[in-house]
């Protein structure tokens, strides 16, 4: 059951990047925060037992990122041969 992906330019424009330290550790390190992630769409989160959310599917952001490349491209393409179609 595969169907093209419905997440791309927009979804990747409402992605807030921060930087963090860590609880345990206090090691610093940049991410997104779970919670505003699951607000996007709860495909890109794990929740642990208690269903409370836990983490960010990192792994599953990329194909977002490359839907999104892939708009942008499509937008470009567009727009140039928009252009290129006035001036002749």
């Amino acid at each position: 059951d595969i169907a093209d992906l419905d997440l791309g330019l927009a979804t990747a424009e409402r992605l807030h990047a921060v930087g963090y330290r860590w609880k345990d550790s206090g090691a610093a390190d940049i991410g997104f925060v779970a919670e505003e992630i699951a607000a996007i769409d709860e495909r890109l989160i794990t929740r642990n037992d208690a269903g409370e959310i836990e983490g960010v599917k990192y792994d599953r952001l990329t194909a977002v990122l490359a839907n999104a490349l892939r708009e942008l491209r499509e937008e470009k393409d567009a727009q140039l041969a928009e252009h290129e179609q006035r001036l002749s």
